[in-house]
C-alpha cells in the first residue's frame, strides 16, 4: 500500500484553533488511557540522552503532550529528578501551556513560542523526540529534520502511534466510538468539545479523518531507511525498526540517531 500524504486538520493554518485543542486533547487522553506505549520508547530515549550527555529534551510537534507525557515518568525516574522536558508544536497548545504552569509535575514546561520542527536555530538545546508527528511532514521536511539534526549534532528519537499497513486503516473505523467515550476525559474540559461531539458531532468526525489519514502518511522502516541514506552522513549512529504493540496486531515505527560511530541501520 503505497504512502498517501492526504492532508490532517490539525495541519491547516487556517484551522480554528478550539477545534484543534479539542483534538490534541482528545489524543493525549487517548495515548493516557487506551494505547499501551512500548516501554522501549523510554530506553531508546534514555540510550539516546546517555550517548550524547544532554540534561534536558525538547519534545517537537507536541500537540497536548500527548505520548511525551506519558512517558515523563519512566524517563524522570530513569534520568533523575533534574533532567527536562520542553514540549514545543508550531501551534502551540494553549490548555496544554496552562495546564503544565499550574501542574505540581517539575521538570516539564511548555514553550509558548511556535517551533517549527524543520527549523533549530536559537532553539533550546537537548535531545530532540518526535513522538507520533513525523507522518505530518512530506519527505523533503522530513529530511531537513533529521538533517538539522546531524548538521547540529543533536540525538533526535522519531516514534509513530500509527502503522501503514491495512490493520492499522482498519482500526481508524473505531475512532468515533472512542472520542464519544473519552471525550469527557479531557482535562482541562471546555465547552466547545462537548457541543461539537454531542450536540453538533463535527469532531467525531474530523479526528476519524485525521487518523485515518495518519495511518496512510505514517513512513515504513524502509522508507525512513531511505531517508537517511540521502543524508550521505558517515559519522552518526541510527537504529530504526518496528516495536510490537502489546496486545494489538500491529506495530509501531521509529528511527533513533545520535552522533557516533557508523553503523548498519538495522530494521527489526
Amino acid at each position: 500500500m503505497p504512502r498517501r500524504h492526504l492532508f490532517e486538520f490539525t495541519d491547516l493554518p487556517w484551522f480554528p484553533r478550539f477545534l484543534r485543542d479539542a483534538m490534541t486533547g482528545y489524543l493525549e487522553v487517548c495515548y493516557r488511557r487506551v494505547l499501551q506505549l512500548p516501554p522501549e520508547w523510554t530506553d531508546k530515549i534514555v540510550s539516546a540522552v546517555e550517548a550524547t550527555g544532554e540534561t534536558n529534551v525538547l519534545d517537537l510537534c507536541s500537540g497536548a503532550g500527548g505520548p511525551m507525557l506519558v512517558l515523563v515518568p519512566g524517563l524522570r525516574q530513569r534520568l533523575g529528578p533534574e533532567f527536562q522536558i520542553v514540549l514545543s508544536d508550531l501551534f502551540p497548545n494553549a490548555e496544554a501551556q496552562a495546564h503544565l504552569a499550574n501542574s505540581p509535575e517539575n521538570g516539564v514546561r511548555y514553550e509558548p513560542r511556535p517551533i517549527d520542527a524543520r527549523h533549530w536555530r536559537d532553539n533550546p538545546p537537548g535531545v530532540r523526540t518526535i513522538v507520533g508527528g513525523f507522518h505530518h511532514f512530506r519527505p523533503e521536511p522530513a529530511r531537513q529534520i533529521l538533517a538539522a539534526a546531524v548538521q547540529q549534532r543533536r540525538a533526535i528519537c522519531v516514534f509513530e502511534v500509527a502503522e501503514h499497513s491495512w490493520v492499522g486503516v482498519l482500526s481508524s473505523l473505531t475512532i468515533p466510538i472512542m472520542v464519544l467515550l473519552l471525550t469527557p476525559l479531557v482535562r482541562p474540559l471546555r465547552w466547545p468539545a462537548l457541543v461539537f461531539t454531542y450536540l453538533v458531532p463535527i469532531l467525531p468526525l474530523l479526528i476519524t479523518w485525521d487518523g485515518f489519514v495518519s495511518q496512510l502518511r505514517t513512513y515504513t522502516p524502509e522508507e525512513m531507511r531511505r531517508l537517511v541514506q540521502s543524508l550521505g552522513t558517515t559519522d552518526y549512529h541510527w537504529d530504526l525498526g518496528t516495536i510490537k504493540v502489546q496486545k494489538a496486531p500491529i506495530k509501531f515505527p521509529y528511527l533513533v540517531g545520535w552522533p557516533g560511530k557508523p553503523s548498519e541501520t538495522p530494521t527489526r
